[in-house]
Parts: structure tokens; sequence; C-alpha cells
């Protein structure tokens, strides 16, 4: 199976970053989305995210009901979904994908997953510049808001009827 690997510019993949590793995983447990775990990611909305060390035996990372797309490994397939969600002229910031992508692609068989087996770093210590936004926050309730009722008006409820497989832990 092939894999689509989506990084952002701000993120850092160390010398020891093994991506053979996570997709690996990502085959093994069924994820259709699996990213690393993230240092330095933005905790008050995405604690999942950061490295977990509490894990049981054996188990390499943790299944979820969403992910920050700071570094993520796509099947085709989820990519494709996560592509058809995009609109860039309603929501050009990118704001709010990570919370739609469930119910979104859940009737295509979303299950997603953090590796912490495998770590980036959202940006690099004692710079700021990944955590400087380009956009306000009326910004992005005003980008949220036009998706939302955009894809109401279709009749897709973006936020409702998940379908995820989430919690659990991974194995290699």
């Amino acid at each position: 199976m092939g894999w689509v690997f989506f990084l952002l510019d701000d993120v850092v993949l160390g010398p020891g970053f093994d991506a053979a590793r996570l997709f690996r995983i990502a085959a093994k447990n069924a994820l259709t989305v699996a990213s690393p775990a993230i240092r330095r990611a933005h905790g008050h909305k995405f604690p999942g995210m950061r490295p977990n060390a509490s894990l049981p035996a054996g188990a390499v990372g943790r299944r979820v009901d969403r992910i920050e797309l700071f570094c993520a490994a796509f099947t085709p397939a989820a990519y494709r979904c996560f592509h058809d969600l995009i609109d860039a002229p309603l929501n050009s910031i990118g704001y709010g994908y990570p919370d739609w992508l469930p119910a979104f692609c859940g009737a295509r068989g979303y299950a997603a997953g953090v590796v912490d087996a495998v770590v980036a770093s959202h940006g690099v210590p004692g710079e700021r510049t990944a955590w400087t936004k380009s956009y306000s926050e009326a910004d992005a309730k005003a980008a949220r808001a036009r998706m939302e009722r955009h894809y109401a008006a279709k009749g897709v409820d973006l936020l409702g009827g998940r379908r995820v497989v989430h919690g659990g832990f991974l194995y290699e």
C-alpha cells in the first residue's frame, strides 16, 4: 500500500525520524490516517498529539478520533477524502479541518492514530514561529462558519454522525 505524506512547513523531522516505521505501524493497525507524536503540539486544543510515555508494554501508539494535521500519513483513499473536504475559497486558512475530517470521511472507513514511537516537533525549540498565527480568531471563526453553512446546505453535518474507530493502542 502506498502512503501520502503531509507535512507542514513549521514541523521539524529530526535525524531519527523513521517514516517507513510510521507507515508500517499504520498499516498493521488498519489506520487510514497516522501522525507521529508531535513535541510542542498545541496542548490546549490537541493534547493527544504530544508524546505519551505511559503506554502499556509493547504499545507504540494509540487510536484517536482526530489528529491535528502537523504531519500525517494518509492512505490514498483517505487523502482523496481529505482533498474532497478542502475548500480554499471558503476556508483559505485551513481552520477546522481536523475537527471535520472524522465526520466527513467516517463513512469511508476513517481510522486515525498517533504513533508515539515516531516523533516530530512543531517548530524549533526556542523559536516562536510555530506559535505565530497568520490569521485572527475572528478570521478563523468566520472561515469555520462559512464551511459549516456550505456543507449544511448540501446536507452534510461536519461535526456529527461520526463513524470512527478510536480508543485502544497501536502495536508493531
